[in-house]
């Protein structure tokens, strides 16, 4: 009887005499091998002589094992069959066949939904049957040992030509519908405790509104991300993330709650597009985002330009950053701010780099190589608009408004706006064209000493210029401690 197995198909030569090609033949078809071609007769002729040889091709049997080579398993079996019968056989060729898995039958069992005991539980039950939306029970689909291995109360059906999802798709016969609703109860409780927080801390009606469409898209983002399975078994973190976020909005109040979490919900997207891109293993857009990331911020700094100084103080004093002494240390704390803004456009940057390769890698690169670099360009303009050529900033217009109510101003990232009295240490005339303006008996504002010259900015005026620091001498006008009142003069009037 032919033995089961995988069959390999090999190709032998065989040097002998023609009684030994018609013995190998017969012990071939003895042990269940296949003769796929044999040698010629004219290969063998008869006679005395036992230097003839011939190939052969046959189809080997060899017996399935999980860790063991076909091919190696077949020279073995022909090697055995060679030394057995004393045949000069060598082995030319091997061509393993495909391997077959094993596939077992499919059996169904049912498994009926779990009766409660409790009346309330058994009378919601029944309610959500009505609804559609009850789950009455579960199919299990393997092999007949795996079906028995489940209390399924002796309801299992032989294979059939139906499909699984032919009964999972029925209304009232959905799989895991108990899961799914467990998931929206805990949806809705933690919007319901997100819109409670936002309405205590809201001040009208509107910003409640606001607030309630703004935690409806967070929820849907957040839970977008938790799978069913993981809805129920993260339920009590999300009740705390719930009830942290309420005391969060009453605390630092509403404008700054739906800024927080309109970011997140900004996040969301953002990091799925990254992911994608990530996931082609791509260097040129990381690249490219490097630049669009780092070019607002180092450009500035290598060119002596504190451009977050320049944007949130020096444009209101009209003092360029270059003429304002700030220490490196405190450049490089305020290009942080330059870095975040140019970090979030760059995450804008690669996640529409992802969508576009994801969804539009059928287009040729032609077409999207343009749209890519569009967006690097338009990245690297806004990174470049909302940092350096940008109007004053709050910390300037509060600093110019502390010296027309003759109040010293605060430090901004080691920017200081410090008043002094100068004093000529040769004649005027004898002073550079641009620097004859200086009037001994008024109250300036220095912003220290750059390359051997000492800018001041004239509060009258609103302008600002620069004295040769060897040409004059510059001293505190009062105490110069910020809130502190500033002289009208430097004669103390």
């Amino acid at each position: 009887m032919q033995q089961q197995g995988r069959t390999v198909k090999v190709s032998v030569r065989l040097r002998g005499a023609a009684w030994q090609k018609d013995e190998l033949e017969r012990r071939f078809t003895a042990k269940g091998w296949i003769l796929i071609s044999c040698p010629r007769e004219e290969d063998f002729p008869l006679d005395d002589q036992d230097d003839h040889a011939g190939t052969y091709v046959l189809g080997v049997i060899v017996r399935p094992g999980p860790e063991r080579w076909d091919g190696r398993e077949a020279i073995r079996e022909v090697e055995g069959l060679a030394d057995a019968g004393g045949f000069d056989l060598t082995v030319r060729h091997i061509q393993p066949g495909p391997r077959q898995r094993e596939v077992l039958p499919k059996w169904y069992g049912y498994v009926p939904a779990r009766i409660d005991s409790g009346r309330g539980r058994r009378w919601a039950n029944t309610l959500a049957r009505k609804w559609g939306v009850y789950d009455t029970g579960e199919i299990l689909v393997g092999p007949l040992p795996l079906v028995h291995g489940h209390d399924v109360n002796s309801r299992v059906r032989a294979p059939y030509g139906g499909d699984e999802a032919a009964h999972n798709s029925r209304l009232r016969l959905r799989v895991g519908v108990q899961r799914r609703i467990q998931t929206w109860l805990v949806v809705s409780l933690f919007g319901a405790c997100l819109c409670g927080g936002w309405a205590a801390a809201a001040t009208s009606w509107w910003q409640a509104v606001a607030a309630s469409l703004v935690a409806l898209g967070f929820g849907a983002a957040l839970f977008g991300l938790l799978r069913r399975s993981e809805a129920s078994a993260s339920f009590p973190a999300i009740v705390l993330v719930s009830l942290l976020a309420c005391g969060a909005l009453v605390v630092v109040g509403m404008i700054a709650g739906l800024g927080t979490v309109a970011l997140v919900c900004g996040v969301v997207p953002v990091s799925h597009g990254v992911r994608l891109l990530a996931q082609t293993g791509a260097r040129r857009p990381l690249l490219i985002a490097a630049g669009v990331a780092l070019l607002p911020v180092v450009l500035p700094w290598s060119l002596n330009m504190g451009a977050v100084q320049y944007t949130f103080y020096g444009a209101a004093f009209g003092v360029a950053p270059e003429h304002m002494q700030v220490a490196q240390v405190h450049k490089a704390v305020a290009s942080l701010s330059v870095l975040a803004v140019s970090g979030s456009l760059v995450m804008g940057f690669l996640a529409a780099w992802g969508y576009a390769v994801y969804y539009l890698r059928g287009m040729a690169d032609r077409y999207l190589s343009p749209l890519l670099a569009l967006i690097a360009v338009a990245a690297l303009g806004l990174a470049w608009l909302v940092t350096v050529p940008q109007g004053p900033g709050e910390a300037g217009r509060k600093a110019v408004a502390d010296w027309h109510r003759n109040r010293v101003p605060a430090t901004y990232e080691g920017v200081t706006a410090l008043p002094v009295c100068v004093t000529p240490l040769r004649p005027v005339a004898e002073l550079p064209a641009y620097a004859q303006d200086v009037d001994p008996f008024k109250v300036y504002a220095a912003f220290g000493v750059v390359d051997g010259e000492i800018w001041l900015w004239d509060p009258d005026t609103e302008n600002d210029f620069s004295v040769p620091a060897d040409s004059l001498r510059a001293l505190k006008a009062g105490t110069g401690k910020a809130g502190d009142r500033i002289p009208r003069s430097c004669t103390g009037k």
